[in-house]
């Protein structure tokens, strides 16, 4: 997984807008309000956890999808076992 250490961290609907976009990763059963909605609730979680390492995993997660091509994407690039893939 890539690991962002600059720039501001990618919203939840840029996150999902960048998953939506993508041909391999798409998917009928999501449209972006319940991608972003998802994402919103599983980020609240881990802060109300206050669980600093999902924290930071989540954090990577969604940069890494802000970076990867929708190939490296589809092939695994962003997966992270620990988080709850929305």
């Amino acid at each position: 997984m890539v690991v962002a250490t600059t720039g501001c961290e990618p919203s939840c609907e840029q996150t999902c807008e960048t998953l939506l976009a993508c041909e391999e990763t798409h998917t009928d059963r999501v449209a972006l309000d319940d991608c972003t909605a998802s994402c919103l609730v599983q980020q609240r979680l881990y802060d109300e956890w206050e669980d600093i390492e999902l924290q930071d995993s989540f954090t990577d997660y969604k940069f890494c999808i802000a970076e990867e091509s929708c190939e490296e994407i589809a092939a695994g690039a962003c997966y992270n076992a620990d988080l709850y893939s929305w």
